[in-house]
């Protein structure tokens, strides 16, 4: 699989906007999401766009310092991510564009190939999150759609294969998330996820 690093000033204006849109959804689902300062739902699209462009010159900053490590550490896990991925027995994106926001809840997806992760200073944060999303994005039309899976059910599916053995030295410190409740039993057994024996 491989990987390729975006951060620019129009998906932030998008993106911005797109959270503000969605904002009762969020605050309905118990999520805190950042937001340009000072805007809201009856922010000018103006506004909007001139709050996210002085707040992007900031944070591009933060992107051009950790793009390099966080380059190194796809690399270094490449071997690891390829072969969690291989578990699935569903369609896999064999390349995934990750967009850096500094707004919104975390990270979002957008199937077939497309992530949004909030951009920290913190790169094995990141990449912890790139791996929550792609998960997503493998499981979302195949297992999540089929089979009419809430939301929070479906972010406790993604925690659980995020804390999969393959992935500790990836998500040693992974955090789940609180509002994600118990899995039934029977919903994990229709997930198709599977370890592969090497073949000799």
């Amino acid at each position: 699989m491989k990987f390729s690093l975006h951060y620019t000033a129009r998906n932030e204006i998008q993106y911005a906007g797109k959270m503000i849109s969605k904002l009762s959804w969020f605050t309905k689902n118990g999520y805190k999401i950042l937001l340009p300062k000072q805007i809201d739902e009856n922010s000018k699209k103006s506004e909007l766009s001139q709050t996210v462009l002085r707040e992007f010159q900031v944070a591009k900053r933060t992107f051009d310092k950790i793009k390099f490590q966080l380059k190194k550490d796809l690399e270094k896990n490449r071997k690891t991510i390829d072969a969690f991925f291989l578990c699935f027995d569903y369609k896999v994106p064999l390349k995934v564009n990750i967009y850096f926001t500094i707004y919104g809840p975390g990270g979002s997806y957008f199937p077939p190939d497309k992530i949004i992760v909030t951009l920290k200073d913190n790169p094995s944060w990141i990449l912890q999150m790139i791996i929550h999303e792609t998960i997503h994005l493998t499981i979302e039309e195949p297992f999540i759609k089929k089979h009419k899976i809430p939301h929070w059910e479906k972010e406790a599916i993604v925690d659980r294969l995020c804390k999969n053995k393959m992935l500790e030295n990836i998500c040693s410190n992974y955090k789940l998330q609180k509002q994600a409740g118990k899995l039934p039993q029977e919903l994990l057994l229709k997930l198709k996820f599977h370890k592969k024996t090497p073949r000799s």
